[in-house]
């Protein structure tokens, strides 16, 4: 039995027969390993494991970072078990911006296109131009253009049955060499007066904003944002509006995404704490392990924060983070 808990940003104590580590194409091609079998774990920033032992493990450690020149852009290739935020930082040191406002978003690359991760107005699916997968069945690596992902709200292709039949490799993204900030969000709005506004003023910024708000994963477990912003259609949101007023939320196309966080807060729910299993103090979206709360500890306080919120607003939180149980992934509402 392998221990994970320094592998998992929640800090579960939890435990798996085997844990294989993936850093070179043979490590998959080579050996017969069935995805029903294994999960695939990278940074374990977006997973709550929920049992004392887990599925057994493949633990994406590839680390190649490669660019290449288009004369009005770059593309950089990352390889899966890149962290997130060192390539960010990465591509801002060569001078390509693109990447700033998804600072500090805990994981590795390869999680980046299943999750379509996104913060202060930029998604992943913005920037992407490619990835190549390996299937499993076929041992053999694919190559998945925007379309084929199917890209949506912290949404994929590869959430999907057929879609984890695949392990992420590396990531193609579309990088500037010229600066176009995005400054939608609440912020980073101010910023637009800024006589010397650069890419990397916007990713100063989002990092101190993370940090004023956002546990340190190191000091207090947490997998960052645990549910999704809930997305309504306009009657929805006027309704809601009426009765709250201040209520938080944006335009998403023909419809509006709320605050989830802001929601769990009018709840009451910022700073609960039951036993070690807690809603952090700073950012109701984030759920966090005071110490030494089990997965299932957790996924009480969800189901808490879950129906509060219903019961409140009328409005259900989904989960963003993944549960996984001793068999695989579950369904909150299984649980």
């Amino acid at each position: 039995m392998v221990n994970i808990q320094q592998l998992n940003t929640f800090g579960i104590d939890c435990h798996a027969q085997h844990l294989r580590t993936i850093q070179q194409r043979e490590d998959l091609t080579t050996q017969d390993i069935h995805p029903d079998h294994y999960f695939v774990l990278g940074g374990g920033s977006n997973v709550l494991f929920i049992d004392e032992k887990t599925p057994d493990i493949l633990l994406i450690d590839n680390q190649k970072l490669t660019y290449q020149d288009h004369n009005d852009h770059i593309l950089v290739t990352a390889q899966a078990g890149i962290v997130w935020h060192d390539l960010v930082i990465d591509t801002l040191n060569h001078g390509y911006s693109g990447l700033e406002n998804l600072a500090l978003i805990p994981g590795k690359v390869g999680a980046a296109p299943i999750q379509n991760i996104g913060a202060y107005g930029v998604e992943l699916c913005d920037r992407f131009v490619s990835l190549t997968a390996y299937h499993f069945a076929s041992k053999s690596f694919v190559e998945f253009s925007s379309t084929e992902c199917q890209f949506d709200y912290r949404d994929s292709f590869f959430k999907s049955d057929k879609g984890r039949e695949y392990c992420i490799w590396d990531v193609t993204l579309k990088l500037d060499k010229s600066f176009t900030p995005v400054l939608s969000y609440r912020g980073l709005t101010e910023l637009a007066d800024s006589a010397d506004l650069s890419a990397q003023t916007v990713f100063d910024t989002v990092c101190h904003l993370r940090r004023s708000k956002l546990p340190d994963p190191a000091v207090t477990g947490n997998a960052g944002s645990f549910f999704k912003n809930p997305v309504v259609d306009t009657t929805q949101f006027e309704q809601l509006k009426r009765a709250f007023p201040e209520l938080v939320a944006y335009p998403s196309g023909e419809q509006w995404k709320l605050a989830a966080g802001w929601l769990i807060d009018q709840a009451g729910l910022k700073g609960y704490r039951d036993g070690d299993a807690g809603i952090h103090d700073k950012q109701a979206l984030v759920l966090v392990n005071h110490g030494h709360a089990s997965g299932r500890q957790l996924v009480v306080m969800a189901k808490y924060a879950q129906a509060s919120v219903l019961e409140k607003f009328a409005v259900k939180l989904e989960p963003e983070v993944n549960l996984i149980g001793s068999k695989g992934r579950v369904n909150l509402d299984d649980i």
